[in-house]
């Protein structure tokens, strides 16, 4: 017999912990996995969500794009250069500082090292 506890968190936090009840219980291994995949399109949908209320966002829209596509690409990596995140992440802050919280999320669940430098 076999248990299987699935957690979805859209943000927030989520803590794991060991409960062992009974005799001859044993906890088992534990996984988590974060698909870059489904961060990033969730960094897509909400850069466009930002930008639409306000014109020079909108506009802005596609060089921002251009940029989360390319820190998506070297979250894929097998060997990240975190110096690229960085001034990838830089860029972003600096040009379109708006978008930034967006993509500081995503850097948070699909790169959790490059959060060191945030």
């Amino acid at each position: 017999m076999g248990n299987k506890i699935e957690v979805n968190s859209n943000g927030g936090t989520v803590s794991f912990g060991n409960i062992i009840q009974g005799n001859r219980n044993r906890a088992g291994d534990l996984s988590a996995v974060i698909t870059v995949d489904a961060a990033l399109e969730k960094l897509r949908e909400d850069v466009q969500q930002l930008a639409k209320p306000v014109p020079e966002r909108a506009a802005a829209t596609p060089k921002v794009m251009e940029h989360v596509d390319a820190l998506g690409e070297e979250a894929k990596q097998a060997e990240r250069s975190v110096s690229k995140g960085a001034a990838i992440l830089k860029a972003i802050r600096e040009n379109w500082s708006w978008a930034y919280p967006a993509v500081k999320e995503f850097v948070v669940a699909a790169w959790p090292a490059l959060v060191a430098l945030l």
